[in-house]
């Protein structure tokens, strides 16, 4: 949970909706929801992220330690009340 001036270690799952390769956002909502389920079921993050995100499957989610002022405020809030190694919506 971030405190303030500190570093984060994020990591995250990208599934696009729409467009002409994308599928419809229902479909991209079941991918996410498929996902997020394998996680809590105790499947490694890596190894879903490589499998399921479409933005560099090859970083497995990685986003690495990005400080906090760098991050976008959707991101501050999406990440604001979570403990290490919870999952946000």
């Amino acid at each position: 949970q971030p405190t303030g001036g500190e570093e984060i270690d994020l990591r995250h799952i990208v599934v696009r909706s729409g467009g002409a390769s994308a599928g419809s956002g229902s479909e991209a909502c079941a991918r996410i929801a498929e996902a997020r389920a394998e996680i809590e079921a105790g499947a490694e993050f890596a190894a879903v992220a490589r499998r399921v995100t479409e933005m560099n499957p090859e970083r497995e989610g990685e986003l690495g330690w990005i400080h906090e002022s760098e991050l976008a405020s959707w991101m501050k809030s999406a990440i604001e009340n979570l403990a290490p190694g919870q999952l946000s919506q």
